[in-house]
């Protein structure tokens, strides 16, 4: 009994193990440090024309679209893994999802939806590439004001 116990308990495992998907994506990509601490010697550098983007004072409800422009100003391929809005109100229209070469550039375009979002206003998008380091925070200021305001 115990070695019947003991076979469907490596038979589970087992099959809980290969269940996972083998391929790489830009998910997986985790440098540039190493484990002596050094630094990789050629890197991709994110530079942007502008990381803030002050709209002003708009009316409540309004929205407000905006384009960060970048270049590659490093000397190897540019990956961004990922971007993410600090919250909902501010959606993402489209950012590149392909290697961009040294040289390159591309734009993050964003959308600020200002419904129910009155006062100073300040969010975050955070891009995550195979930069150093390798979070790259934008930032859309501003203040609402509510329809009776103005």
């Amino acid at each position: 009994m115990m070695k019947l116990i003991l076979l469907i308990s490596t038979s589970i495992l087992l099959f809980a193990c290969s269940s996972g998907s083998d391929k790489v994506n830009s998910d997986h990509l985790n440098f540039p440090a190493t484990a002596t601490g050094q630094l990789p010697e050629h890197l991709p550098e994110l530079s942007f024309t502008d990381t803030v983007f002050n709209f002003g004072t708009i009316t409540e409800g309004e929205k407000v679209e905006y384009t960060y422009k970048f270049v590659n100003s490093g000397d190897a391929e540019l990956v961004i893994s990922r971007v993410e809005t600090s919250c909902g109100c501010t959606a993402l229209k489209s950012w590149p999802r392909e290697p961009i070469s040294p040289g390159d550039g591309g734009v993050i375009e964003v959308v600020f939806n200002s419904d129910q979002k009155t006062g100073k206003q300040n969010k975050s998008i955070k891009v995550i590439a195979n930069t150093y380091p390798a979070t790259n925070i934008l930032h859309l200021t501003g203040e609402v004001v509510g329809p009776n305001s103005k």
